[in-house]
């Protein structure tokens, strides 16, 4: 069996005729509710012959469902020859070499794992440096509805595939530029992002003599096609198999109505705090969030039915309504307020619940890796893939991801309304900037899972998953299906410390601080002594003293 390193070329922006479609790349335009890149993707990642895949493309990619299968992606402004091969080449002590290299755009939709587990091992055995694929002239005539051009190449006749292979990495230059140059009429890798000094090279690199092509002729005729114009979009929509046949097919959906209503943070400062950001479907109101997504359920084969709650306790009210009523699934619309609400009428029912990430920082959406663009998120609900997961809870009360004992709850608790509708998590930032100096440290006294060991710290946490907010990695040890809650006791409390504790957090390496105690278990006492606050995801709860358990398995999920 092979092992190919895929490279899909990702930075295509829609050519004139697609340009009324108003979306930024070909890579993100659906075609039977499924965009093009994650046709190719999902090709690749079921094919034998192909080991890892590397995406070139901007990073407004990174929220598509497809990326959790891609190991690498290029941001194509800062692409060369160098930096690719400095991505794809294998270290010097890798014994898992890739047998060879493959080349194949966004546009190339028609691919299939078969087609590839058939053509790749004839090009790996074509003794010629640079190999294409080619649709032989009888197969051409068979299929004149794909109008496939019939071209002379190397004294062979046919229509050259959407692909390059080579088995070295020095090579990959010239196959960039051999396969520009036989699509110069798709305008494949033409409009690319990738720098007109990098053409340069790559075309340089295919003038050299020692570089021998070879061409491979194939039977099948997807291996010529891709999706360039609006004449091509039909087709695909008329031709390509229905990708999706939703477990689901009628869902409930609770969307938070204050969604899409407050200001966003600005750009650069969701980078600061390493905040997920959608690209795409950047809407003004809750209104307009309800009818995008319920045309994206449609075009993917699920009925959405919407249900309106007036405050987080309607919403629990509602949830558990459904899941009474025997609902198969109930999806909450909304940041993690409007999830942990659904999530609370759910836990310990046989109603999977579904989420569509709206809020500022999505946490739960970070711990399961779901996306925040609302096509992907709808994509992966019309999926269906269910996996249990463990809930945090405090007396009737569930937490999905993070609960939290001392300064930081009370920062949650005296965040100003005004402000958090203003800056979002932004807002907790002042306020904890603001109330550092004036807060009044109290020891939190603890046990665990009954243990005859009292433990102490100034601020404790507890997490179901590994992530407190959006880049800060609370337990990298966490999971949330283990069956134990992690447990962080921060020992001192002056300022520098905290300072130090926030650089671990967001460097992930909290947890080897010597004065930051870590533990796991299944039950939590937290003593009464200094009446602290409680939050739980983000949401204030109370006051110690109080007892925090795991509850296993409690929640059936979509991710």
């Amino acid at each position: 069996m092979s092992s190919l390193l895929a490279i899909i070329t990702a930075f295509n922006k829609p050519g004139p005729r697609l340009a009324e479609l108003d979306i930024p790349l070909s890579a993100q335009i659906p075609i039977r509710g499924k965009p093009m890149l994650e046709w190719v993707v999902d090709a690749l990642r079921k094919s034998s012959q192909i080991s890892s895949i590397t995406v070139i493309g901007p990073e407004s990619l990174d929220e598509m469902l497809c990326m959790r299968y891609v190991d690498r992606r290029l941001v194509p402004f800062s692409a060369s020859f160098e930096t690719i091969l400095s991505m794809v080449r294998p270290e010097k002590n890798e014994t898992n070499n890739p047998d060879g290299y493959l080349i194949v755009p966004c546009e190339a939709v028609y691919l299939t794992p078969e087609v590839l587990n058939t053509v790749l091992p004839l090009a790996l055995r074509d003794p010629h440096d640079l190999v294409f694929p080619l649709v032989s002239p009888d197969i051409i005539l068979q299929h004149p509805e794909f109008s496939l051009k019939n071209m002379s190449l190397d004294g062979k006749a046919g229509a050259p595939g959407v692909m390059a292979i080579t088995k070295k990495a020095q090579f990959l230059a010239a196959a960039f530029a051999k396969l520009r140059y036989l699509h110069k009429d798709e305008n494949l890798l033409q409009d690319s992002g990738l720098t007109q000094p990098l053409f340069t090279v790559l075309e340089k690199q295919l003038e050299k003599p020692e570089i021998t092509e070879g061409y491979i002729e194939t039977a099948y005729p997807e291996i010529a096609l891709s999706v360039t114009d609006s004449e091509m979009l039909r087709k695909a929509e008329s031709t390509l198999p229905q990708p999706f046949s939703p477990p689901f097919p009628e869902v409930k959906i609770l969307l938070n109505p204050k969604s899409g209503k407050g200001l966003q943070l600005p750009g650069y400062l969701k980078k600061l705090f390493g905040i997920r950001k959608r690209s795409l479907d950047l809407l003004q109101t809750s209104e307009e969030y309800q009818e995008r997504i319920r045309q994206y359920l449609h075009e993917l084969g699920v009925h959405a039915e919407f249900l309106v709650s007036k405050s987080a306790a309607d919403a629990t009210r509602i949830a558990r309504r459904c899941a009474a009523e025997g609902c198969p699934m109930v999806i909450a619309a909304g940041g993690d307020g409007t999830i942990n609400s659904v999530v609370n009428g759910l836990a310990g029912s046989e109603t999977v619940f579904g989420a569509i990430p709206l809020g500022t920082v999505n946490v739960f959406a970070l711990q399961l890796e779901i996306p925040m663009e609302i096509r992907a998120a709808c994509e992966l609900i019309a999926r269906g893939n269910v996996r249990r997961i463990d809930l945090g809870k405090i007396n009737n009360t569930y937490f999905t991801s993070i609960a939290g004992i001392g300064f930081d709850a009370y920062v949650i608790m005296n965040a100003n309304p005004e402000l958090k509708k203003k800056l979002g998590a932004g807002a907790y930032v002042l306020t904890g900037i603001s109330n550092m100096m004036k807060y009044r440290f109290r020891k939190i006294f603890l046990t665990i899972d009954n243990l005859p060991i009292r433990r102490s710290g100034y601020v404790v946490i507890i997490g179901n998953g590994k992530f407190y907010s959006a880049n800060m990695v609370i337990s990298p040890l966490a999971s949330l299906d283990d069956g134990l809650l992690d447990v962080i006791i921060f020992k001192n409390r002056n300022i520098i410390d905290f300072l130090r504790y926030l650089r671990g957090i967001q460097k992930g390496n909290l947890t080897d601080f010597p004065d930051v105690e870590y533990h796991q278990g299944k039950t939590i006492a937290i003593e009464r002594h200094g009446h602290h606050y409680i939050h739980m995801d983000g949401e204030h709860y109370g006051h110690t003293p109080a007892t925090i358990s795991v509850a296993p398995s409690s929640l059936k999920v979509v991710c």
